[in-house]
């Protein structure tokens, strides 16, 4: 699984939690080891 942020691609470095979004779908809080920024993504 790739991440794209900060105008880098990276990979994403494990799943740090997860949270169920407004109509009940849950996702899982990944973050971005270029950026160290948090992404949400499906899956």
């Amino acid at each position: 699984m790739q991440c794209q942020e900060c105008g880098q691609v990276g990979d994403w470095i494990g799943e740090t939690s997860e949270w169920t979004a407004v109509g009940g779908s849950t996702r899982s809080l990944f973050e971005c080891e270029n950026c160290g920024n948090t992404q949400y993504t499906n899956g």
